[in-house]
């Protein structure tokens, strides 16, 4: 009878990895992270990523609040201590910035605040998997700045699921951002990046809420996003305030064909989608920039 294997580590030295200069790194050889631990083990190698991965992320938290001066704020707000919740970051300023304000809304799947990807964090370097370069380029713009966590739908208590009331699913997460507050700010001008399945997250969003969106989004940008409109006309709105960066093979911001009446799209720089919204974080904000001031003149 095999002997079950033991427990893996609960620290990242414990699995003989640390981050060094923004990347993660063999302790003792300094080599980047390798995949197959176990050769011929696709099961064991993917549990063993799994758990790195989950240390790993709570890495990034720590980098987010002391790189980026993030703070949590729960969802749902004021639920009891013993009912599971999730939570965004944001700013310190987020409630008292009155002009502008940056919401970042990642794909589907394992990645939590603060990352677009959790196999560019761990194979590649922080800067290019986690948000942390747009959280800081966002506060020396004059920023306040959300970060939604719109995968982290429930906890598992006693070998039952248990569903974060707010954050059901990843539509439901934002709407409950919104609600709780978004809609409570000061701050007249939202920027929101979407990438992948955030982008069909901010069709939701302007869906639901589409008067107040109107009002208050100013600009859109969507990285290799996943929206589809069914009627492009209903989205007219949206669509005048947004722009695509889309993976490509052809330089940054070149412009790629789209029906007439889609969101102008360009290449991203990068064929890579989970690279998109580092390979394109420069040219985003100078569009926040260009709407920013059109919105001023009105």
């Amino acid at each position: 009878m095999a002997t079950p294997d033991p427990p893996f580590p609960d620290t990242l030295a414990g699995f003989g990895y640390e981050f060094k200069d923004g990347q993660l790194k063999n302790i003792q050889t300094g080599d980047p992270y390798v995949f197959a631990v176990r050769p011929d083990d696709q099961a064991y190698n993917q549990s063993y990523y799994d758990a790195l991965g989950e240390l790993v992320l709570q890495e990034v938290y720590k980098l987010v609040k002391r790189e980026a001066g993030m703070v949590k704020a729960p969802i749902p707000l004021g639920s009891r201590p013993e009912d599971p919740q999730t939570f965004v970051f944001v700013s310190s300023d987020f409630m008292t910035n009155h002009d502008k304000i940056l919401v970042l809304i990642q794909g589907s799947g394992a990645v939590r605040a603060g990352q677009w990807s959790r196999k560019l964090t761990i194979n590649n370097s922080i800067d290019v998997g986690t948000q942390i370069p747009y959280l800081q380029l966002a506060r020396k713009e004059g920023y306040a700045v959300l970060v939604l966590n719109p995968n982290d739908n429930y906890r598992v208590v006693n070998n039952q699921k248990q569903v974060i009331k707010g954050s059901e699913n990843a539509v439901a997460h934002a709407s409950s951002v919104w609600e709780t507050y978004l809609r409570e700010t000061k701050a007249k001008n939202i920027a929101i990046v979407g990438h992948s399945y955030g982008g069909e997250i901010t069709k939701c969003l302007f869906d639901k809420y589409k008067e107040d969106f109107k009002e208050r989004v100013f600009a859109v940008a969507l990285t290799s996003s996943t929206h589809k409109f069914s009627d492009p006309e209903e989205y007219r709105d949206l669509i005048k305030i947004s722009r695509h960066w889309k993976t490509s093979t052809h330089p940054l911001d070149t412009e790629l064909q789209t029906q007439g009446n889609e969101i102008k799209t360009v290449s991203a720089g990068t064929s890579t989608h989970e690279m998109t919204s580092q390979a394109c974080m420069e040219s985003v904000f100078k569009f926040f920039q260009e709407r920013y001031m059109a919105s001023l003149e009105g």
